[in-house]
């Protein structure tokens, strides 16, 4: 629960800042735990905004794939069409 917890708040910043903007500390004071606890569950700031990375990505990637799913009866060219507008 803790590093998910962690995550998310990474993300909040991350999507509202940049990675320089915001510190463990303020992802500690956030989460409601201390610095040092990050730790026991990321190594570094770093660390925090690749499973944020990683997770992003594997939302976007069954995103996609649960849309061209529904649409795989629909001609390939409409189907292209409506992905790339929803993009």
């Amino acid at each position: 629960m803790t590093a998910t917890a962690i995550r998310n708040v990474a993300l909040q910043y991350l999507a509202a800042y940049d990675y320089d903007a915001f510190s463990m500390n303020q992802i500690a004071n956030e989460v409601g735990i201390k610095k040092a606890s990050i730790y026991a569950h990321y190594r570094s700031k770093e660390e925090i905004f690749y499973a944020v990375l990683t997770e992003a990505l594997h939302d976007g990637k069954q995103k996609i794939v649960r849309f061209f799913l529904e649409q795989r009866d629909q001609p390939l060219d409409e189907t292209l069409h409506a992905f790339l507008d929803g993009l």
